[in-house]
């Protein structure tokens, strides 16, 4: 944080974007050796349904070839809570 900080310093002419999980964010806005004045912006959860676009967009930018997935939606299992995404 210190390093952060010194790099930030107003009379510098730098700029820093990060991003953090939320769970964290606690930590980073208590920590004392981070002097570096911050904002904060928090962004919502992610639509599951936008997660193939978000993986195939890019790749396809970047001359990928996309195969057609197996799956045409997320879907959560008994013994996941989280989406599986194939």
């Amino acid at each position: 944080m210190a390093i952060l900080s010194q790099a930030l310093s107003e009379s510098l002419p730098f700029m820093a974007v990060m991003t953090i999980r939320s769970d964290f964010l606690g930590q980073l806005q208590s920590a004392t050796s981070l002097t570096a004045r911050f904002e904060e912006f928090s962004l919502g959860p992610m639509p599951l349904s936008r997660i193939p676009q978000v993986i195939e967009g890019p790749a396809r930018e970047q001359g990928f070839a996309s195969r057609t997935s197996s799956c045409s939606r997320p879907r959560t299992t008994r013994r996941r809570k989280t989406p599986c995404l194939c």
